[in-house]
């Protein structure tokens, strides 16, 4: 079983002021008392993940205040599909548990409030994804030194009744001779979604997001190409992912991904650009995906 919690992303208002560069002399007043704070609502969830919540608040940049977490919010969170309503457990400093598994295909809506945001109600839904459906194809290629090598190849299915959108990555477990082990592995952070360590990842993490308009009747076929992995060397082990995430989770992740590439987020002439989300009357992300792990040896 895949171990799943949740993403984090610190979201900071801060002031923007113009800079002059001209002879004279002006002063500007800014009053940082006029700070409003955001309420932050951080949930990823799937059908073989454990379901974590996060709640906290935006801060001024001036606020020295590590503490944002929300440990007083009332959160309920209804399975749409089957009409019902999922129980939430406070597990302190702003973290909640969700005991059930959320069921491929159905929808879920989170309703969230808390004492210090007074007359603020932030809500969000989302779908569950099915799995994704794909094939895995290991092909040998000859080098331009002619050393024979893996070209790993992949086929995505087209689903006809649902919106498709995927991430692929792939990571190198050359280091773990014993592969993943999804019910002994720690939790940790590989790209932007925190699913569970993949041991000692060594080298590489390549992700790819393909969307609706990137099938071509009905499928989408990809490939990773490397020359390094040898096909004399057998202790070549490639880890692949093939994530189905719903539409909000996927814009998400993208503009997460361009955002640190392109380190816009380091200006501090402006306010740095956030992440989509979907969360009503706040800030943060409701999203549901689905996974499926490959494991590539020799």
């Amino acid at each position: 079983m895949i171990k799943s919690t949740h993403i984090y992303v610190t979201f900071v208002m801060i002031a923007t002021w113009l800079v002059g560069f001209t002879s004279c002399e002006k002063n500007v007043n800014v009053n940082f008392d006029d700070f409003e704070p955001s309420l932050i609502v951080q949930s990823v969830f799937s059908p073989d993940s454990s379901w974590y919540i996060d709640v906290s608040k935006t801060k001024s940049i001036f606020d020295s205040n590590t503490d944002l977490g929300i440990d007083d919010a009332s959160i309920t969170i209804t399975n749409l599909t089957g009409n019902y309503i999922l129980s939430v457990e406070n597990l302190g400093n702003g973290k909640y548990y969700v005991p059930n598994k959320s069921i491929p295909g159905h929808y879920y809506r989170i309703v969230v409030s808390a004492p210090t945001f007074e007359n603020v109600i932030v809500t969000s839904s989302d779908r569950v994804p099915e799995a994704p459906d794909f094939e895995v194809f290991i092909d040998e290629k000859n080098s331009s030194s002619g050393l024979p090598y893996y070209e790993i190849a992949y086929k995505l299915e087209e689903n006809p009744d649902n919106e498709n959108f995927y991430v692929v990555e792939f990571y190198d477990l050359s280091d773990n001779p014993e592969g993943p082990n999804n019910e002994e592995a720690e939790e940790g952070v590989i790209g932007d979604i925190r699913f569970n360590t993949r041991d000692s990842i060594s080298g590489f993490n390549i992700k790819g997001f393909i969307a609706n308009s990137d099938f071509s009747n009905g499928t989408y076929e990809g490939k990773y190409n490397d020359p390094s992995l040898l096909v004399s060397n057998s202790s070549n082990r490639i880890g692949m992912t093939i994530q189905s995430v719903s539409k909000d989770l996927f814009e998400y992740l993208r503009s997460s991904a361009i955002i640190e590439q392109s380190n816009v987020s380091n200006s501090n002439l402006s306010t740095p650009p956030q992440p989509h989300t979907n969360i009503e009357n706040g800030l943060g992300i409701f999203g549901a995906y689905n996974e499926t792990m490959y494991l590539i040896t020799p």
